[in-house]
């Protein structure tokens, strides 16, 4: 079904993300990897339970399969069973209003940096790999501040530049 629904939806910005919390990256890996063509969406391995924490526990769900609809303005419009009704609907409303996709996207370099190693780096540095990201660091104090911020919203996650 969600291989479906990122069908539907591949010429605009809408993304359907799997999450799981299976600590076994290989055998997800080769999950993935088993069904080919067949699985058009992405896994994400949850292995801090950051989103279990934050997004599953938070919104008072009670099991799986469970879904959440992020607008384009990264407000959550929708959570609950993806096969409920409202499910589609709410979805449909969210695509309507997402761009076009764009096939002109570059991935920016992964960061493999500890905490330590980002901290040799200059503050200009740090900086411009959270603005390369659109990640705000108005907030970030310290050249601590925002090393943190860096491994903890850049560390296994890629990013795209157009």
């Amino acid at each position: 079904h969600l291989s479906q629904l990122q069908k539907k939806y591949e010429d605009k910005d809408v993304y359907i993300v799997g999450i799981t919390d299976e600590r076994d990256e290989a055998k997800i890996k080769n999950f993935v990897t088993s069904q080919g063509p067949n699985m058009t969406y992405t896994v994400a391995i949850d292995s801090s339970l950051d989103a279990r924490q934050k997004l599953f526990a938070a919104s008072g769900a009670r099991g799986i399969p469970f879904s959440l609809i992020v607008d384009s303005d990264n407000v959550i419009v929708w959570s609950g069973h993806p096969a409920e009704p409202e499910f589609e609907e709410k979805l449909d409303q969210a695509a309507r209003a997402a761009t076009p996709r764009k096939s002109s996207l570059t991935p920016l370099p992964a960061i493999t940096q500890s905490y330590d190693e980002l901290m040799s780096m200059s503050v200009k540095d740090l900086k411009k790999i959270l603005a390369d990201r659109k990640i705000s660091a108005t907030d970030c104090l310290e050249k601590g501040d925002l090393a943190k911020r860096i491994v903890d919203r850049c560390k296994g996650v890629t990013y795209y530049q157009e």
